[in-house]
């Protein structure tokens, strides 16, 4: 069984996950999750209901950079919009 933490995901993200019973990563996430949380574009193709939102969300949430990490001040424009 593949879990979300083998596939790169942040501890703090994968706990969060679990406390709502997420466990195990639907087959569009296996696919994708590693791939996007290395900052490489694609594109996936699944019908309703198969986890795309999350495999797109947990990589924006997991490379989303907040005020008190070292590397916010580092930006190119700190405060400002990080994904959309």
């Amino acid at each position: 069984m593949t879990t979300f933490r083998d596939l790169g995901v942040e501890p703090e993200i994968a706990d969060a996950l679990e406390s709502v019973g997420i466990i195990e990563p639907f087959p569009i996430q296996e696919m994708t999750l590693s791939v996007a949380l290395a900052g490489t574009d694609l594109i996936g193709q699944a019908r309703t209901g198969t986890g795309k939102t999350f495999a797109f969300a947990i990589p924006v949430i997991q490379r989303t950079v907040a005020p008190h990490d070292p590397a916010f001040q580092e930006m190119a424009r700190p405060g400002k919009p990080q994904a959309l």
